[in-house]
């Protein structure tokens, strides 16, 4: 899928070194000197995630629409556009 970056699972072990570290890096790898990026997501990736096994995009999920060059975010009512005035 289009720019997703899996958090690492917190496993409970004695050293917490390697978790941490991989942690961090999958962190900075979301930030960019300007903020959060969020996830680029086409039109056909949406649809994909909407319609998987009726788990679907969680409320409050956000994201870069890159077909519509646009944010968009879920809400219980369905995918909403923010859109400039």
């Amino acid at each position: 899928m289009s720019n997703f970056i899996p958090i690492v699972t917190f496993v409970l072990q004695e050293d917490y070194t390697d978790y941490h570290e991989e942690f961090n890096q999958t962190v900075q790898n979301l930030l960019s000197d300007n903020g959060w990026v969020h996830p680029q997501l086409s039109n056909a990736n949406i649809t994909t995630l909407t319609a998987v096994g009726g788990l679907g995009i969680p409320v409050a999920s956000q994201w870069y629409n890159s077909d519509t060059n646009k944010m968009q975010i879920m809400t219980v009512g369905g995918i909403e556009t923010i859109t400039s005035a």
